[in-house]
């Protein structure tokens, strides 16, 4: 591997990449409008139009990162997981009255299995 590919694949960080077009669009908005608002624009239209298609597969990339991130920070890590959880939630908000679906959907899996277990026992008992 030559270091040009090393520096390639080290650029080719999403993240990285957004934050560049970023402080393209930031400086051409402040180029063009100074410290006036640019409230009703969008600043997508501040980049050159070739740069415009690279930067949406950016933002989503990076959108796409921190949905993982959040998955993997409730213990998703498979279809399957992500199917349990939502199964779970759906069947403890129909039983518990004072815990929302909204806050439920934010638990761990593990914590969402757990209360399942819970209910389960006490409903036997």
């Amino acid at each position: 591997m030559s270091m040009n590919q090393v520096v390639q694949l080290h650029i080719h960080n999403p993240a990285v990449e957004l934050s560049h077009y970023e402080e393209i669009i930031e400086s051409r908005r402040l180029q063009l409008f100074g410290e006036l608002s640019t409230l009703g624009y969008d600043r997508m239209l501040l980049l050159d139009a070739a740069d415009r298609p690279a930067y949406l597969r950016c933002k989503a990339a990076v959108e796409h990162l921190s949905t993982l991130e959040t998955m993997a920070s409730r213990g998703l890590k498979t279809a399957e997981d992500l199917h349990e959880h939502i199964q779970l939630v759906r069947d403890l908000s129909d039983v518990l009255t004072d815990i929302t679906a909204a806050e439920l959907r934010t638990y761990s899996l593990d914590l969402l299995r757990s209360m399942d277990a819970e209910m389960q026992s006490q409903r036997r008992a």
